[in-house]
């Protein structure tokens, strides 16, 4: 291909997406602190550089994937950085998991240098980083985003665009936040049905098969604010009180249930008890713009 890439952050996730590039052809120039990882790159055929600036200065693209906010202000703007290797043509992809905030304020010191940039942050695991089957949940101006569409789709499987600068962050974090808090709500649920002596197995065929269907027939009712009772608030909010009274029956823990039933408790005494039960939304969203 004869494009230059840049790679820098070659840790558990950044590691297998700088080999996925080299092994689809880019030339690939790499910077780490680590220099074991830096060996192996350079032994596979890409180049070392010793600082970001020269990655930049040397490449059309420069991919990071690094850990704190710190670490990219310091690659990014930094003494030696990304943007004092700025030059015409160069586009930098972000695919740190980071906040908006700064990924914003970043991209602005960036521009007015010339330089493009966009954040792309990954959604997945190692397997999928080493398979290019990861999630890239891009944010940019849709111009950028097509210069850099070969790269993400070499280490990615979905490039989807999530908006403006900053926008793939957000939803990156938003998805994690969802995702820790489903641990946590599948913990509580495999504790409590370990307590009460029921065969696990029975409990997890379940679950899989119920779970997805119950959590996107939630969210379109949700996003589509239908809440025609299919199963009211009323319905659910007992059935949560049963649960509960059998998790403290059999001393589980349950803090999540209990503060779902609480949040069931006020959507049904703002009078929504013969509504479906997705009209909790209803708490959130009042919440959220009070």
């Amino acid at each position: 291909m004869g494009t230059k890439v840049g790679f820098i952050g070659l840790g558990t996730m950044g590691m297998p997406m700088a080999k996925n590039l080299l092994n689809a052809g880019y030339e690939m120039v790499v910077y780490d602190i680590n220099q074991e990882a830096v060996k192996e790159m350079v032994a596979l055929g890409s180049t070392e550089v010793k600082t970001p600036r020269e990655t930049a200065e040397t490449c059309e693209f420069v991919m990071t994937m690094l850990p704190e906010v710190p670490h990219n202000d310091k690659v990014y703007l930094g003494k030696d950085g990304l943007i004092e290797g700025a030059h015409e043509g160069l586009t930098l992809i972000d695919c740190s998991t980071t906040d908006s905030v700064s990924t914003i304020r970043m991209h602005d010191e960036v521009v007015k240098k010339g330089i493009r940039m966009i954040d792309a942050p990954v959604m997945g695991i190692q397997p999928n980083a080493e398979q290019g089957t990861l999630i890239m949940d891009v944010g940019g101006e849709l111009d950028d985003i097509e210069a850099c569409r070969g790269i993400l789709e070499t280490v990615g499987a979905r490039v989807v665009h999530a908006g403006p600068i900053g926008s793939g962050k957000m939803l990156k974090l938003v998805n994690n936040l969802m995702q820790g808090t489903f641990l946590c709500m599948a913990s509580e649920a495999i504790a409590l049905v370990k307590s009460t002596g029921v065969d696990l197995e029975v409990f997890l065929e379940l679950f899989k098969g119920n779970l997805v269907r119950n959590l996107e027939f939630g969210a379109f009712k949700i996003v589509g604010k239908n809440f025609d009772p299919l199963f009211k608030t009323s319905l659910m909010l007992k059935d949560m009180r049963l649960g509960l009274q059998t998790a403290a029956l059999h001393g589980a823990s349950t803090p999540l249930a209990a503060v779902a039933k609480d949040m069931l408790q006020m959507t049904a005494n703002h009078g929504m008890a013969d509504l479906d039960c997705t009209s909790v939304y209803r708490m959130y969203e009042k919440k959220t713009n009070s």
